[in-house]
Protein backbone atom coordinates (compact mmCIF):
# COMPACT_ATOMS: atom_id res chain seq x y z
CA UNK A 1 0.00 0.00 0.00
CA UNK A 2 2.86 2.37 0.81
CA UNK A 3 4.39 1.81 -2.63
CA UNK A 4 1.01 2.65 -4.16
CA UNK A 5 1.06 6.06 -2.46
CA UNK A 6 -1.50 5.35 0.25
CA UNK A 7 -0.80 7.62 3.27
CA UNK A 8 0.80 5.89 6.26
CA UNK A 9 -1.99 6.96 8.63
CA UNK A 10 -4.50 5.18 6.38
CA UNK A 11 -2.31 2.07 6.28
CA UNK A 12 -2.03 2.23 10.07
CA UNK A 13 -5.82 2.29 10.44
CA UNK A 14 -6.37 -0.55 7.97
CA UNK A 15 -3.65 -2.75 9.45
CA UNK A 16 -4.69 -2.13 13.04
CA UNK A 17 -1.34 -0.89 14.31
CA UNK A 18 -1.60 1.27 17.41
CA UNK A 19 0.98 3.76 16.20
CA UNK A 20 3.25 4.52 13.26
CA UNK A 21 6.27 3.14 15.11
CA UNK A 22 4.73 -0.35 15.07
CA UNK A 23 3.82 -0.02 11.40
CA UNK A 24 7.32 1.20 10.53
CA UNK A 25 8.77 -2.21 11.41
CA UNK A 26 7.08 -3.64 8.34
CA UNK A 27 7.79 -0.86 5.86
CA UNK A 28 10.67 -1.10 3.44
CA UNK A 29 12.19 1.87 1.65
CA UNK A 30 14.20 1.24 -1.49
CA UNK A 31 17.08 3.39 -2.71
CA UNK A 32 14.99 4.26 -5.77
CA UNK A 33 12.17 5.57 -3.56
CA UNK A 34 14.60 7.80 -1.64
CA UNK A 35 16.16 9.10 -4.85
CA UNK A 36 12.74 9.74 -6.36
CA UNK A 37 11.60 11.69 -3.30
CA UNK A 38 14.84 13.71 -3.27
CA UNK A 39 14.42 14.48 -6.97
CA UNK A 40 10.84 15.62 -6.43
CA UNK A 41 11.90 17.86 -3.55
CA UNK A 42 14.77 19.33 -5.54
CA UNK A 43 12.26 20.49 -8.15
CA UNK A 44 10.59 22.60 -5.42
CA UNK A 45 13.83 23.96 -4.02
CA UNK A 46 15.07 27.45 -4.91
CA UNK A 47 18.44 25.82 -5.59
CA UNK A 48 16.94 23.82 -8.46
CA UNK A 49 16.06 27.05 -10.26
CA UNK A 50 19.71 28.11 -9.90
CA UNK A 51 20.86 25.18 -12.02
CA UNK A 52 21.87 22.76 -9.25
CA UNK A 53 20.74 19.28 -10.20
CA UNK A 54 20.39 16.09 -8.18
CA UNK A 55 22.70 13.36 -9.44
CA UNK A 56 20.35 10.37 -9.52
CA UNK A 57 23.24 8.11 -10.56
CA UNK A 58 25.02 8.81 -7.30
CA UNK A 59 25.42 5.82 -4.99
CA UNK A 60 23.89 6.49 -1.61
CA UNK A 61 24.85 4.64 1.53
CA UNK A 62 21.39 4.75 3.08
CA UNK A 63 22.32 2.36 5.87
CA UNK A 64 24.75 4.98 7.17
CA UNK A 65 21.88 7.43 7.55
CA UNK A 66 18.98 5.08 8.22
CA UNK A 67 20.19 1.92 9.98
CA UNK A 68 17.73 -0.94 9.73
Amino acid sequence: MSNAGIPLRVIQEISGHRNLEQLQRYLEVSDDQVLGAAAALSMLSPMASNGVELDTNQNLDLDAHYPR
